[in-house]
C-alpha cells in the first residue's frame, strides 16, 4: 500500500512540474471490481453463492476473488 501511495505521489509531483499544455492521465485500481458482478451473494436455482474476496497467499501470489457455494 505504501509503495502505491509513493508511486502516486511521485506521478503527481512530476505532473505538477510539467507544462500545462501536457496532458497527464493516471489510473489506480484496487480490488476485484471486474469480478464482483452479482454483489455479496446470489442464488442459482436452490444453491446460494457467496463472494470470497481476493487475497495474498503464503507464496505472495494474488488470488482473485470468486464466488463459492455458501452453507
Amino acid at each position: 500500500m505504501k509503495k502505491t501511495l509513493i508511486i502516486a505521489a511521485l506521478a503527481l509531483a512530476s505532473g505538477l512540474s510539467a507544462p500545462l499544455a501536457q496532458a497527464i492521465h493516471l489510473d489506480v485500481e484496487i480490488g476485484d471490481r471486474d469480478y464482483y458482478v452479482h454483489g455479496p451473494g446470489y442464488w442459482e436455482g436452490h444453491v446460494h453463492h457467496c463472494w470470497v474476496p481476493g487475497h495474498w497467499n503464503h507464496h505472495h501470489n494474488w488470488i482473485h476473488g470468486h464466488y463459492r457455494h455458501c452453507d
